[in-house]
């Protein structure tokens, strides 16, 4: 992949995670206005998992495999988690 193209694909991931991000902040606060609507705090938890996978994407195409590595893992295990509770 040329560096042109990882830059932009750098850009959009960037965009991606900001946007969720802001919706992380938001949601909790929805939760606290809405108690009984619990599904709230467990869409941001599988939003946080997919934030994690989207930064171990990225730092894995800056080069740095290791903290990708970690944040892919983190991000998998946390939005499984997030999904079987908002299941269960």
């Amino acid at each position: 992949m040329s560096t042109e193209a990882q830059s932009k694909l750098l850009v959009s991931l960037s965009i991606v995670q900001v946007v969720l991000a802001t919706s992380i902040l938001f949601l909790p606060v929805m939760y606290l206005m809405y108690p009984e609507q619990e599904s709230l705090l467990l869409g941001s938890l599988i939003i946080f998992g997919a934030l994690n996978m989207l930064a171990g994407l990225s730092n894995r195409i800056k080069g740095e495999n290791r903290s990708g590595l970690f944040f892919s893992i983190a991000g998998v295990v946390i939005l499984a988690t997030g999904a079987s509770l908002l299941l269960f």
